[in-house]
């Protein structure tokens, strides 16, 4: 062992010696002594003011201070527990009222779609009417027809004449009167403009 390491040895004991004998003192004086007396010294009004500012210093009261903190967790805890119900409850409300909307979507698309077909079928039914109608118009005398157009209006005549063949309708109007003919001629003229 080299000397350096030996002394350092030897130090670190003797403190340690040192350090044992001061606590075995100590130790033998408090139990020949007794309890110490308490300091006394004079208490002005800011140390009661201190005091009352820290009032849990002892246990009791610092019991009391953990049972009304734990009282007021607890009841933290149950007003948590009941807005997570009333949460959980909207929500299932919520996915309720998007279930039910999703199916009345649906229900209004299904309704749209058969409302569309129903209309395409009305539109063709209605355009096969007219088709045969104005066949029907085509196939009269133009005296004949011309008497019939006089007594429509002259949006519904210009619809008619409008569908038929050209020469066919140039007779009927032959047939109507001046001032009828004039106002389908107007109407004609209109749609084209």
């Amino acid at each position: 062992m080299t000397r350096s390491r030996h002394q350092s040895r030897t130090r670190n004991g003797n403190v340690t010696a040192v350090l044992i004998g001061l606590f075995i003192l100590s130790a033998g004086i408090r139990l020949t002594a007794g309890p110490l007396p308490a300091l006394a010294r004079d208490v002005s009004d800011t140390d009661f003011s201190a005091l009352s500012r820290y009032p849990e210093r002892d246990f009791a009261s610092g019991a009391n201070v953990l049972e009304s903190l734990l009282a007021e967790v607890e009841a933290r805890k149950a007003e948590l527990a009941t807005r997570e119900a009333e949460l959980e409850r909207r929500e299932q409300e919520a996915d309720t009222l998007a279930l039910s909307i999703l199916s009345q979507l649906n229900e209004l698309e299904a309704a749209e779609e058969r409302l569309e077909r129903m209309l395409s079928l009305a539109r063709t039914a209605a355009e096969t009417d007219i088709a045969q109608l104005v066949s029907v118009y085509e196939a009269m005398k133009p005296k004949d027809s011309a008497r019939i157009f006089s007594e429509m209006t002259p949006d519904f005549a210009a619809g008619f004449l409008a569908r038929m063949q050209p020469e066919v309708a140039a007779r009927v109007i032959a047939e109507l009167e001046a001032e009828k003919a004039y106002s389908i001629s107007v109407v004609l003229a209109g749609r084209n403009l």
